[in-house]
């Protein structure tokens, strides 16, 4: 079991909907991170706090490359 999915565990989120969350945020991550910057930079105009999000679900996954947040 991930360290992501032990938060979302201990947080009191439904026990079914841990994996599918991660799985989510994965995905999310690796889109993210092939984005150019123009791409990245137009992604966080659209929807702020997304890349600061991935990231903290990165950091428990041990990922090197973050998502640029600006």
């Amino acid at each position: 079991m991930s360290i992501f999915t032990e938060q979302i565990r201990a947080a009191g989120i439904a026990d079914t909907r841990a994996f599918s969350i991660e799985c989510a945020f994965e995905r999310l991550h690796e889109s993210l991170c092939q984005m150019d910057d123009g791409n990245i930079k137009r992604f966080n105009e659209l929807f702020p706090g997304v890349a600061k999000a991935t990231n903290q679900w990165a950091a428990t996954e041990a990922f090197t490359r973050a998502v640029r947040e600006s």
